[in-house]
């Protein structure tokens, strides 16, 4: 992603593309309960989006008072995506980055990621994802994932001039 783009693409945005962690258990069961989450992706280790994703854990931690915890495992640690799946589905792991492709093999919706010009901006990239990302309370697949992730409020781009 060259300078401009960085720029244009919101940090927000980008954790949630990037960091979008499909979570199958609750968070936090209960208020004083801890919850250690081991997280796997297959992002390159020291990469900007493995430095998101372990702030993301931070984050968490730190909105928790440290009642939940992240371990990242990066650079396919965990093995391929459908690994991932496969040791989610067990326990193993408790959530996960997904590329789009992983996304698209959980949720079809996510397949438009994989279509070249498709988007005519940064604010209609941004804006679509935003719209594909649910809140952590609500939404859940057909494979019993539930996504979280950071989400913003931005004005839909059709709405805005494009100049």
């Amino acid at each position: 992603m060259d300078r401009q783009a960085q720029q244009t693409v919101k940090p927000t945005a980008m954790h949630t593309s990037l960091a979008l962690a499909l979570v199958v258990s609750v968070l936090v069961p209960s208020p004083s309960a801890a919850q250690a989450i081991k997280l796997a992706t297959v992002v390159p280790e020291g990469s900007i989006w493995d430095k998101n994703i372990r702030q993301m854990g931070e984050e968490w931690k730190q909105a928790t008072d440290g009642r939940v915890t992240v371990t990242v495992y990066a650079g396919g640690a965990q093995g391929d995506e459908p690994m991932v799946l496969r040791k989610m589905r067990l326990d193993a792991l408790q959530a996960a980055a997904f590329t789009a492709v992983g996304l698209g093999t959980i949720d079809a919706s996510f397949n438009v990621f994989d279509i070249p010009f498709f988007f005519e901006s940064y604010d209609e990239l941004n804006y679509v994802t935003e719209q594909l990302t649910p809140t952590p309370k609500g939404s859940s697949c057909s494979t019993g994932a539930t996504a979280a992730g950071r989400r913003s409020s931005r004005r839909d781009p059709s709405k805005r001039s494009m100049t």
